[in-house]
């Protein structure tokens, strides 16, 4: 304390005491929002009461006391005596965001969810909204103003949509909800082949989505199946929506063709379309109790027409059709070639044997199926067989020079004859096949390749081979026993026919007029291509043509007169190949004009 005074007087003795004087400080209250502070007192330490500055207000938040530090303090009183030294102490407004409620409410009011925000936090999951049968629903919009929000449902009707197919395609739709139940469907577009169109039943009141289909009703109509002939055979009543499966075989079959279905149009005179055996068909008549008709298809078949030359260095295949000229190709029938000294024979319908084929390039074919022609060779007899001469006595084969006489039979008139030779041939030394043929008398004849000899029981010439012979056996053939005998011809019976393999010597002899001579007896010929006339007309009981048909078929076919031909051979060759009957054989279909043009320039005129 001050003493001054009391020491002037220097009266008595006296205590001086200290005297404190207590500190001040300011202590400065800041909002916090960065601005100046709130307000500011100066307090005395130990001295001062607050002045109680207002609490601060802040929009959208509560002030939740004053931070010094790390420190909160929520009463004023609390801020007294905070500074030992003078000093500025700060205090910070501290601040807290109020909580506002979203409220989400259902069609009925009622809350369905709460949600919480503040102006420091906005987000907030809207709930979904509740859901209504055939509506779609959606929250009304809102804005979070720093309040309380209310929310509520918006709903509109649910739109489904019905759309209209035809035959897979889209034709239009219509719309509907469930506070408008209504459609307009499109018109249901036609429809080939169908009659009646209309929309599919459908309801509303499933309240989806819908697919509604056309329907029809096909029309009808009738199928036929025509026959190759023209003969109507099947009918089939079909509507339009069926799909038939036809037969795999045909009505009857066509000669000579395969079966390759059937044809049809659509309109008169329109495309025509095929279908094969077992194939199917359908949508075929587009007119209502119409018809449409399938008419069988048939195609040539071509055939294989094999010559075999059989030993020869000719033939070849022909492709064939039935009814048409074995050259419908243009290629012609192949010739035999050669084969040694042999003599071609003709094309025979087996190897051995068989019938022979009387062929060109114009003949027509009148058989089905692939078939083989045979060229045949002539070796006619073996070595040591005796031929009968002239004047009844015999001599070998072998020893023939072609100059002799031989003993034949006239069949036209029924009497033995005398012919020249008019072919010789020497086919040579070699191993044959020899038919070894014996008869009831004990005459035996061996004979090379295809022989002819008369047969009683079957009234003709029959042509013997390696292959048939034992067919014959128990048959009758002609014995000639010479024009002195008591009988000028008696049969014997063949009874046993075997081949042997063997050398010996080949021969054919063919003779003038009346082609065939005597071996061993027995009354034989060489089947030669010119053998037409033993075949040519038929047979009596007596070695004779049967007088009254031979008669007919001449009255019938005509003769050839040799003017026709004398510009191919000579009047004797005419006579000796039987050249009038020949016209004859024309006329039966077993020769051709052209092939005895042919054979004379193989047979007679070679150089030709």
């Amino acid at each position: 304390e001050d003493y001054s005074e009391r020491l002037a007087t220097l009266a008595e003795d006296f205590c001086v005491y200290p005297v404190y004087t207590p500190i001040q400080y300011t202590l400065n209250f800041d909002l916090g929002l960065g601005g100046e502070s709130y307000y500011q007192q100066i307090l005395t330490y130990d001295r001062s009461e607050m002045l109680g500055a207002p609490d601060p207000s802040r929009a959208h938040y509560h002030f939740s006391g004053w931070r010094i530090g790390d420190a909160v303090y929520f009463r004023l009183d609390d801020l007294i005596n905070l500074a030992s030294e003078p000093s500025t102490v700060t205090a910070t407004a501290v601040w807290t965001p109020v909580e506002y409620s979203v409220f989400f409410y259902d069609r009925n009011g009622a809350v369905v969810d709460e949600q919480i925000y503040t102006v420091e936090d906005y987000e907030i999951t809207p709930p979904a909204v509740p859901a209504i049968a055939h509506y779609d629903g959606v929250w009304e919009s809102y804005t979070l103003t720093a309040g309380q929000v209310d929310v509520h449902p918006i709903y509109t009707p649910t739109v489904y949509t019905v759309t209209f197919y035809a035959s897979g395609t889209a034709i239009g739709s219509d719309t509907y909800t469930v506070e408008n139940m209504a459609v307009t469907p499109p018109a249901v577009p036609e429809k080939v082949g169908y009659k009646d169109g209309r929309w599919a039943a459908y309801d509303l009141a499933a309240l989806t989505d819908l697919t509604v289909n056309a329907e029809y009703t096909p029309i009808s109509y009738t199928l036929y199946l025509r026959s190759h002939g023209g003969q109507i055979y099947k009918t089939y009543s079909l509507t339009f929506a069926d799909v038939l499966t036809l037969p795999t075989a045909p009505y009857e079959g066509v000669t000579g063709h395969t079966f390759n279905g059937w044809t049809y149009t659509l309109t008169a005179g329109g495309t025509v379309y095929g279908v094969g055996p077992g194939g199917t068909v359908g949508h075929l008549c587009k007119v209502d109790g119409g018809s449409i008709t399938l008419t069988e298809q048939w195609v040539l078949t071509p055939y294989n027409l094999v010559f075999d030359a059989n030993g020869g260095t000719g033939g070849g295949t022909l492709t064939v059709y039935y009814n048409h000229q074995v050259d419908a190709n243009g290629v012609g029938v192949p010739g035999p070639g050669t084969n040694g000294d042999k003599t071609f024979d003709g094309w025979f319908t087996a190897k051995d044997g068989g019938d022979k084929v009387s062929i060109d390039d114009n003949t027509i074919v009148t058989w089905t199926g692939n078939r083989t022609l045979y060229a045949h060779w002539s070796g006619c007899v073996a070595s040591g067989t005796e031929v009968t001469l002239a004047d009844g006595s015999t001599k070998k084969v072998e020893d023939l020079t072609g100059d002799e006489l031989l003993l034949t039979w006239d069949f036209v008139n029924g009497c033995y004859t005398v012919s020249p030779i008019v072919f010789l041939y020497d086919h040579g030394v070699a191993e044959y096949a020899v038919i070894n043929l014996c008869f009831s008398d004990g005459s035996v004849v061996r004979a090379i390749a295809s022989h002819g000899f008369y047969d009683r029981d079957l009234q003709s010439f029959v042509y013997i081979n390696a292959e048939n012979c034992t067919a014959y056996i128990g048959h009758s053939f002609a014995k000639m026993n010479g024009k002195d005998a008591a009988e000028e011809y008696e049969f014997v019976t063949l009874t046993d026919a075997y081949v042997t393999h063997e050398v010996t010597g080949s021969y054919s002899v063919w003779t003038a007029g009346s082609v065939n001579f005597i071996t061993n007896g027995v009354l034989s010929l060489t089947p030669l291509e010119f053998s037409f006339c033993e075949k040519c007309f038929a047979y009596g009981e007596d070695l004779r043509f049967d007088q009254e048909a031979m008669q007919a078929d001449i009255e019938k076919y005509g003769l050839y007169t040799y003017e026709e031909w004398s510009d191919y051979l000579t009047y004797e060759q005419f006579l000796a190949f039987n050249g009038p009957y020949m016209k004859v054989a024309v006329g039966k279909g077993m020769t051709t004009k052209a092939e005895l043009l042919a054979l004379i320039a193989q047979y007679v005129n070679p150089e030709q």
